[in-house]
């Protein structure tokens, strides 16, 4: 009894923290190979960059003037401005784009808005379709290094997301940053090595036509991101990491937004573990795919700091079986785990988040961990359903690429 109590915690967990930890090392592998990524060569078809906009009139004009160096004469810039109550309509019609508004207030949310989207282009569209949100920096290249992807590989793309912060910022931010570097850059460089696919990380998203005007965009989901890459795997369509291309947000300034948007990411990120995971194993197993299985395996992965506080719960757990039982055998293989995850966010930290955190910073990670929990424990009894958008306040300065 015993025995298969500790298999069933064990087996998952060395399943998740294993495949994770293979991600981080060879991620470390190419940040540490390769200062600069190789950028993709071939001939740049034209586009439709799509940016979905609500209440966004403190950052659009910054975005539009620089996106707008960006851009070729034959491309096309459609601004949804998505059930505004400020002026981001009457901002971005300044510039050479085009705006629809959307009105609706029964459905609400990013994907009706991409939806709304598409549904407005389709009539001419380009080839291939950028999806960038309103509060993005796009650095140098980005759309020519996703638009080639795309067409070169007719599989939807994702670049190099990072968020910002600033010398002002919070520890909280701070560590959110350093998570998000190991999320959107080292894990996927790690699948990239593998040959595997990626998850969509909702803005710096590239579509050939076909592929995107057929997805399921018009939904509440809260993390619509996510759940398009699902819909794409399942579909037999595997997301291509780019980190040629890259693209920039910050982090909002107001301390309940920045509570807003990471309860939204969290409990959204939770909820899509709990009802496509199942899925994309019940398909891999029908389909015979080892990659639908170990995208899976990857979407199964929850925050880091859940995930550690998860193998800690487990290690005294399976401490307190070992002493029932006197086999420490379970307790051991457990504190393997936590030691080699140790390791390699150490390692992550070392090569890539000095400059992010530092050792002074590291006195304010237990009251961090204390913050996070209540996110998550918020899951299970006042869990975010739908969609929050996230106050930012006004706008900073970017540094113009």
């Amino acid at each position: 009894m015993i025995f298969i109590f500790s298999m069933l915690i064990l087996i998952p967990l060395f399943l998740i923290v294993s495949f994770l930890c293979c991600q981080i090392l060879l991620g470390l592998y190419s940040l540490s190979s390769s200062k600069t990524f190789k950028a993709i060569k071939g001939e740049r078809k034209p586009v439709t960059i799509l940016i979905p906009a609500h209440n966004e009139s403190y950052i659009i004009k910054e975005t539009l003037s620089q996106l707008m160096l960006h851009t070729l004469p034959c491309d096309r810039v459609v601004v949804v401005a998505d059930n505004c109550d400020d002026n981001t309509a009457e901002i971005a019609e300044r510039f050479d784009v085009q705006v629809i508004i959307r009105k609706s207030e029964q459905n609400r949310g990013k994907g009706f808005a991409l939806d709304y989207g598409i549904r407005h282009i389709e009539s001419d569209p380009k080839e291939i379709i950028i999806i960038l949100d309103a509060d993005c920096n796009v650095e140098q290249n980005a759309i020519d290094q996703m638009a080639i992807a795309a067409d070169l590989h007719n599989s939807p793309i994702q670049s190099l997301y990072l968020m910002q912060t600033t010398e002002q910022s919070s520890f909280s931010q701070k560590i959110a940053q350093f998570a998000f570097l190991i999320k959107n850059q080292i894990r996927p460089l790690g699948l990239k090595k593998l040959n595997l696919p990626c998850q969509l990380m909702g803005t710096g998203m590239a579509f050939p036509w076909k592929l995107i005007h057929r997805a399921d965009l018009a939904n509440g989901n809260i993390v619509e991101d996510m759940k398009l890459g699902v819909d794409f795997i399942l579909s037999g369509n595997k997301t291509i990491f780019i980190p040629s291309a890259k693209i920039t947000s910050q982090f909002p300034t107001d301390i309940l937004a920045q509570l807003t948007q990471r309860t939204r990411w969290e409990h959204g990120h939770l909820d899509t573990i709990k009802t496509h995971v199942p899925t994309l194993i019940k398909h891999a197993v029908k389909s015979k795919s080892l990659k639908c299985f170990l995208f899976a395996l990857d979407l199964a992965i929850p925050p880091i700091t859940l995930l550690f506080t998860l193998i800690i719960g487990i290690t005294t757990l399976l401490l307190s079986v070992s002493i029932i039982s006197s086999d420490y055998i379970y307790f051991k293989l457990s504190s393997v785990f936590f030691i080699t995850l140790t390791f390699c966010i150490l390692a992550s930290w070392f090569i890539s988040g000095k400059e992010i955190i530092t050792i002074r910073d590291c006195k304010n990670i237990p009251k961090y961990i204390l913050n996070k929990l209540k996110i998550y424990i918020n899951f299970f009894n006042n869990k975010q359903v739908s969609w929050v958008k996230t106050k930012r306040g006004k706008a900073k300065k970017r540094n113009k690429q």
